[in-house]
């Protein structure tokens, strides 16, 4: 009961960040299009009018945590599974400064 509360309080809210970053700025956009010189929509809406600098990743830690509490029924998985997600969520953090870092951000325009 608290776990599926827990898991479903954190897998749906990052669900919406994700289907809100798609319905903004499309498969293109997630998918660093722009690298690839596809066009991509410069969004202000939902979810980046949240204050959040990624909020796909926001999203996806949120949903892979969800999952992971559901899947986290005895103390002998939860300690693995918290294992990993803590090693995703440090490749997401390094990602995020890779890209702050990155040409997009870097230009003054």
């Amino acid at each position: 009961p608290a776990r599926w509360a827990l898991g479903l309080g954190l897998l749906i809210p990052g669900q919406a960040l994700n289907l809100g970053i798609y319905n903004a700025i499309g498969a293109p956009g997630v998918y660093y299009g722009v690298k690839l010189g596809k066009p991509v929509p410069w969004a202000s809406g939902f979810p980046f009018n949240l204050g959040l600098r990624h909020p796909q990743y926001v999203g996806a830690m949120l949903s892979w945590a969800g999952i992971f509490a559901l899947l986290a029924a005895t103390p002998s998985t939860a300690a693995p599974l918290g294992a990993v997600l803590a090693g995703w969520g440090g490749l997401y953090c390094a990602t995020s400064a890779h890209e702050a870092a990155g040409d997009a951000d870097a230009k003054k325009k």
